[in-house]
């Protein structure tokens, strides 16, 4: 893909928000090789990849938020992550305060299954697809 000028890179963690932010750190880490799985990582380790991340980075984050948030001391994803959401939720709203969520560990989005079944041969499959926020 180097030919074509596309990045790539593979971020996996245990909930959407960090598996996104994982995946924006390491396309701009070149030492990761353009993998990080924070979900293996320690807290304390996470959290020294979210210092690096700036807040307009987040998933969700507009720049009029940012600007906000920017304006309120609130310049790195970690100093996001360590705001109590129902304050988040009180001055901005419930999407940011998921993502809050989210970035503290604890999933919001869940998936849904969804078994379909093919009468001419019977072969079921699986199909699995997130709710959205």
């Amino acid at each position: 893909m180097k030919y074509l000028g596309l990045s790539i890179a593979v971020g996996i963690a245990s909930t959407k928000t960090l598996a996104k932010a994982s995946n924006n750190i390491a396309k701009k880490n070149h030492d990761l090789k353009y993998v990080l799985a924070l979900s293996v990582l320690s807290v304390t380790d996470q959290e020294k990849f979210l210092s690096r991340m700036d807040v307009s980075d987040v998933w969700v984050v507009s720049r009029q938020w940012s600007k906000r948030l920017k304006s309120n001391e609130i310049n790195i994803a970690l100093d996001l992550k360590r705001i109590p959401p129902k304050r988040i939720r009180k001055y901005f709203n419930v999407v940011l305060e998921r993502r809050v969520l989210e970035l503290n560990d604890v999933p919001y989005q869940n998936l849904v299954s969804t078994t379909l079944i093919y009468p001419s041969d019977n072969t079921s499959y699986l199909i699995d697809r997130g709710k959205h926020a």
